[in-house]
């Protein structure tokens, strides 16, 4: 079997993409399979975290920022936040909402959205409030578009 060139790169926003260029364009079934376990395994992994951030901040294709924003709506859909410490899921937010405000109205733009849904309720604040106002108290939601707020709070 080939080695995958995924492996071998330094930056791991790179590797993200070039496994998906694999997974996505590739007829060479091993590497579609190698790249697949590799992309798995990444969603598991304590580094899912920082890439798909990174994904989402400065991916190469609208694509691989979704793919970014995805990886972290999977790792946050079974609950409490993923398993992030409160102090970790509030920044995710906060950088979430902060990212959020310059996306047009897009796919991707409501996939943030659940993003940040997921994680109003992981972050330790306000419990015996309402999700909808810790998210709305957050100074990092004052600017943010409207139709993407009542997304957020919608999910």
């Amino acid at each position: 079997m080939r080695r995958s060139s995924w492996s071998v790169m330094k930056e791991p926003r790179a590797q993200v993409e070039e496994a998906l260029r694999v997974l996505w364009t590739t007829t060479d079934a091993g590497l579609r399979a190698q790249a697949d376990a590799w992309l798995t395994a990444l969603q598991s992994s304590d580094e899912c975290w920082n890439v798909s951030v990174a994904l989402l901040a400065s991916g190469a294709s609208e694509e691989s920022r979704l793919f970014g924003v995805t990886l972290l709506c999977n790792r946050l859909r079974g609950g409490g936040g993923g398993g992030l410490p409160p102090d970790n899921a509030r920044s995710l937010r906060t950088e979430l909402i902060v990212q959020q405000r310059e996306l047009p109205a897009s796919r991707l733009r409501s996939q943030v959205s659940r993003a940040i849904a997921l994680l109003v309720g992981a972050c330790g604040e306000g419990e015996a409030d309402h999700p909808s106002f810790v998210l709305l108290a957050d100074a990092a939601s004052a600017s943010t578009p409207l139709d993407a707020t009542l997304k957020a709070l919608a999910l």
